[in-house]
């Protein structure tokens, strides 16, 4: 190879990367960026195979080279924003998927990393705001309404996380975690009526699944029907 020939050095580099060779795809694509360092291609080349080979800082190091000069890229933003995650930087990790829905407002991914920083950090209310984002676009996301009842659940707002496990389970009928939640939370509430017609609900979808026979114990337990109770739990033997 000709020292600064970086067409044949491309390909090679791109053939070992195919092949998995990546410490040899590495070294052609450093050789590249010696001769030409804003070579967009090889530094986002580059930057890939450092995070397979698990060098997150020199990835970094790399993205961030690449947005300097694509600085109004949502996709750069968003993988950054992953990144930092991977080294527990939730601060970076929450400005640069902030930057990637500033510049993409339909950015569901990002939207829903961006949800889980904040849920991390135990932001709830900022957690929901950026799930009820993701409603706005796509109000039929049923990931997105689970999401959004489990963090309700925790803020203890539970009629609002029964109000979403009951419009998943409109939405989409056959969601057996959706009718086991929504059990936990009537009986939560000494809702036993509604948690029984949960129950039933889901047993005439899934009538052989120990965990329903376990909760229609349980209600009948909390109603002081020991007899009853009891036969259901050795339903769910």
């Amino acid at each position: 190879l000709q020292p600064d020939n970086i067409k044949p050095r491309s390909m090679l580099a791109i053939l070992y990367a195919s092949l998995k060779r990546f410490d040899e795809a590495e070294e052609q694509y450093r050789h590249i960026l010696k001769v030409n360092p804003e070579d967009l291609g090889s530094l986002s080349s580059l930057a890939d195979i450092y995070m397979i080979k698990n060098k997150i800082e020199q990835a970094i190091v790399l993205y961030e080279r690449i947005l300097e000069q694509r600085p109004n890229s949502s996709l750069l933003h968003f993988n950054l924003g992953i990144i930092y995650t991977k080294v527990k930087n939730l601060d970076k990790a929450i400005s640069h998927l902030k930057k990637a829905v500033e510049l993409d407002p339909r950015y569901i991914e990002a939207y829903l990393a961006l949800g889980l920083m904040y849920e991390i950090k135990a932001d709830y209310d900022s957690a929901i705001s950026q799930f009820e984002e993701i409603t706005k676009i796509d109000p039929l996301n049923i990931k997105i309404y689970y999401y959004l009842a489990g963090l309700y659940y925790k803020k203890g707002l539970l009629k609002e996380s029964v109000r979403l496990y009951e419009l998943i389970i409109r939405l989409r009928p056959d969601s057996r975690r959706a009718y086991i939640e929504l059990a936990h939370l009537y009986i939560g509430e000494g809702r036993f009526n509604d948690a029984k017609r949960s129950v039933e609900k889901a047993l005439m979808l899934w009538p052989d699944y120990v965990r329903l026979w376990i909760l229609k114990g349980i209600i009948s337990d909390r109603e002081g029907m020991f007899d009853e109770a009891e036969n259901f739990y050795k339903k769910a033997i």
